[in-house]
């Protein structure tokens, strides 16, 4: 499946690279030029460290939310 991230600021470009590392089809979009062509040019580089596990969120189907 094809997915694409609007707004790839840190938080996206964060998103974005851990699906595409774990074989996700994604695209990020975003309106910073020089932003979009760095990314195209050197992909994504992610420093810390990121440890997660059963985090609740909250999710809904499309038409809950009419």
């Amino acid at each position: 499946m094809k997915t694409a991230l609007v707004g790839a600021g840190s938080l996206g470009t964060i998103i974005g690279a851990l699906i595409s590392k774990n074989g996700g089809d994604i695209l990020l979009v975003d309106a910073n030029q020089e932003h979009v062509d760095e990314l195209n040019k050197n992909g994504a580089t992610i420093t810390g460290g990121i440890e997660l596990s059963n985090i609740e969120v909250k999710s809904y189907m499309t038409d809950e939310l009419s």
